[in-house]
């Protein structure tokens, strides 16, 4: 909206000159058609972006997940690593304290780091509607432009939250609650198709955090092979889906794919570790 305000009032400030320069008919026909096409174009391109303190209303929920999921995973990487041992062996008060301390520092650091680059991403959130299609621009993140005649559906969620799904399964435009002109916005979505309101369920990333952690002590700690042969397999086939995932999305910034390298070593580690614990 912003950009066709602007782009109007230079096309209005420079009419009269380009008025007083049309010395016939024909060159004030051929004006008026140009002119008639860009007042068309600016009036039908639209712009949304994320509303001011639009990010304090979702702020609480990130700093949650974050220290949630950081504080699970170093829970869970603690357990394995002082109960996979085949020593008996007296509880280190000094080297536990060592461990914790350097885990929460890599793990805080961690938190910080996601935290601002996800502010980043979200608050660079811009969403265009032209005349025949919706285009999703966004930090670091593949563009996603999707035809209206492609919309195979626009669902809306509890939040308040819009999905559009195109034709192709990586086609999905995310659009936040917290977008700006929120009622002018959902007039033009009703417009390209009907709004179905979302009954879909999706699993937690906090309830597959918690699983992976314990697929992964039943790998490391459990001397029976098959419960070892089970976990590891889920675990390697659910390495192998989530690097797919991953690297075909559209609404993954280009930072998390790089990250497919440690995906791919941990996989092989699992790997490694599963031919040796079944032959051993």
């Amino acid at each position: 909206m912003v950009a066709a305000s602007q782009a109007m009032k230079e096309l209005l400030n420079h009419t009269k000159f380009f008025y007083k320069k049309c010395t016939t008919k024909r060159q004030y026909y051929n004006l008026q058609i140009i002119l008639y096409s860009n007042f068309n174009y600016i009036n039908i391109m639209e712009k949304y972006q994320i509303k001011s303190g639009g990010f304090n209303e979702i702020k609480a929920s990130f700093i949650k997940k974050y220290i949630s999921f950081g504080l699970i995973t170093l829970t869970g990487g603690l357990l394995i690593s002082f109960l996979n041992t085949s020593e008996k062996r007296q509880f280190d008060i000094v080297t536990f304290i060592e461990v914790l301390v350097i885990a929460l520092i890599a793990v805080g650091y961690g938190i910080f780091n996601g935290f601002k680059r996800q502010k980043k991403i979200f608050e660079s959130y811009n969403l265009f509607i032209d005349n025949n299609s919706i285009i999703r621009e966004q930090f670091n993140t593949k563009t996603i432009k999707i035809p209206f005649s492609e919309v195979t559906e626009i669902s809306k969620h509890n939040s308040g939250s819009y999905i559009i799904t195109g034709k192709s399964s990586v086609d999905i435009i995310l659009i936040p609650a917290q977008i700006d002109h929120y009622e002018n916005l959902s007039l033009k979505l009703e417009n390209i198709k009907s709004i179905n309101l979302s009954t879909k369920k999706t699993l937690s990333p906090l309830i597959v955090a918690v699983l992976t952690i314990l697929l992964m002590g039943a790998f490391y700690i459990s001397k029976n092979k098959i419960i070892v042969s089970t976990s590891g397999t889920i675990l390697i086939l659910g390495l192998i889906y989530s690097i797919f995932e991953i690297q075909k999305s559209k609404n993954v910034d280009r930072k998390t794919k790089s990250g497919f390298w440690v995906q791919i070593f941990i996989v092989f580690c699992l790997i490694i570790g599963l031919y040796f614990k079944l032959t051993s």
